[in-house]
């Protein structure tokens, strides 16, 4: 890593962006306007100014714009869509890098960024290219599945084995299985778990059509729950679910004209029943792709933030080993793929790749050199001219007497002023880089896309 400077790790493939610094070795969690975490989302104001961190408008508003995730649009990057998906993640990426400056005053002198695996060469420019508009050094990829295994193995898993990863943290479910090399990880296989299926919606399905059948009179024609439009439901849905974890029932409160239901650990379990049931065979299906059987599995990894019951049990019974739950680790995937990438940043300084610190030179930073050559000079002339010199007839010279006190003098001051030009010449002819931290950057939005403009 060079010196002076700090390693980023930006995670963006989780269902909030977690960053973490290592500076000299030390893990910092990086916080995001005081937050551990940030949403994806970015609002674009009438004036083209960018806001980071949102999960959407309150309420309509004229002018305003909401992007739910500019890594979803990626992939239409090279179609010309309504804005320029490049150059807002090129924003968000400025945003979480210049909290990382503000709160540990280092540059950023290394940057990594946890990655799908599905990503190609197309999308993986993408990304290049949005560092390097944000200022940024060119950022060393991991994907998300070799990052936890990064963080739940810690390096420690015998080479040649294979790993079962299943991470639940968004939707879908995406299983994947690696096999431990000596420089990383290799991808055998990887599968989603039905893209369609949601817990929390066949949970509202569930109770607003338990409601019809006791109250005929309201009886509306069934639809599926659209979203969204019941987003308050869903909420309600997903805070019953977290108090289930300490009591058996919790209150959900319905649509209106409808009374508030309730929710229990049976309602959750029986819901949950199909989506077991699809990670089951999906495991035994990854498992067939991979080439591979139990006995090649090495370690599970399981990673959720709303509990699925039974998935770790189920995952257990599939596979003959208790699943790592990485539960409630909003930074695993960050703090990973730092370790995946130290090797690959941390490289021996030397003299010809150490870039020498920019110097404007002041008048002051002349007139110490100036002043000690003119009394070096004026010293060694008094000398000279104050000189015994021995004639013979006014014509031969036969010896000459010098002030070995001025001498001395003379030539200490010579040495001072060959030190000061020493010290300001390579300054004087060499630029190091502009530093990080004091790059600028401003978002503007023009005819419906937003340009990037970085200032040094």
């Amino acid at each position: 890593m060079p010196s002076g400077g700090t390693r980023l790790s930006i995670d963006l493939t989780s269902s909030a962006i977690a960053a973490t610094v290592d500076r000299d070795g030390t893990r910092i969690p990086v916080l995001l306007n005081g937050r551990i975490v940030m949403p994806h989302g970015i609002v674009i104001d009438p004036a083209g100014q960018l806001h980071p961190g949102v999960n959407g408008l309150p309420e309509p508003s004229v002018g305003h714009r909401f992007i739910r995730d500019p890594v979803d649009l990626l992939h239409a990057a090279d179609a010309e869509p309504p804005v320029d998906a490049v150059q807002l993640l090129a924003g968000q990426l400025w945003y979480v890098a210049d909290q990382a400056v503000r709160q540990v005053a280092v540059p950023v002198a290394a940057l990594t960024v946890t990655i799908p695996s599905a990503w190609g060469p197309r999308r993986r420019g993408h990304l290049t290219d949005a560092a390097a508009r944000a200022g940024l050094p060119a950022p060393a990829m991991v994907t998300a599945p070799a990052a936890l295994a990064a963080y739940a193995t810690a390096g420690h898993a015998p080479d040649g084995t294979c790993l079962l990863i299943c991470d639940a943290e968004r939707r879908p479910i995406t299983l994947t299985v690696l096999q431990v090399s000596p420089d990383g990880y290799r991808e055998l296989a990887t599968r989603q778990v039905s893209p369609s299926r949601d817990l929390d919606r066949d949970l509202a399905q569930h109770l607003l059509t338990r409601s019809i059948a006791d109250d005929p009179s309201q009886r509306p024609e069934i639809q599926a729950i659209p979203e969204p439009a019941d987003a308050a439901l869903l909420e309600s849905i997903r805070q019953a679910r977290t108090a289930l974890s300490t009591q058996e029932r919790a209150p959900v409160l319905l649509p209106s004209p409808r009374p508030p239901a309730v929710l229990t650990r049976d309602d959750v379990t029986a819901a949950a029943q199909p989506l077991l049931d699809e990670t089951a065979n999906a495991v035994q299906g990854i498992l067939d792709a991979a080439d591979i059987s139990q006995q090649h599995l090495s370690h599970v990894i399981h990673r959720e933030t709303k509990a699925i019951p039974g998935l770790q049990e189920r995952l257990a019974a599939i596979t003959g080993h208790t699943p790592t739950a990485l539960d409630g680790h909003s930074h695993a995937l960050a703090d990973g793929a730092l370790a995946l990438t130290a090797a690959h940043h941390q490289t021996t300084s030397t003299a010809n790749d150490t870039a020498l610190p920019r110097v404007r030179l002041r008048v002051r930073d002349l007139t110490s050199a100036i002043i000690l050559g003119v009394c070096s000079l004026t010293v060694l002339l008094q000398t000279i001219l104050t000189a015994d010199i021995v004639t013979t007839y006014s014509v031969q010279v036969v010896g000459v007497r010098l002030s070995l006190p001025q001498l001395g003098i003379a030539g200490a001051l010579t040495m001072l002023t060959a030190f000061a030009v020493a010290h300001l010449a390579p300054t004087t002819w060499l630029a190091g880089t502009t530093d990080a931290a004091t790059t600028k950057a401003c978002f503007v939005s023009r005819a419906g896309s937003v340009e990037v403009r970085v200032w040094r």
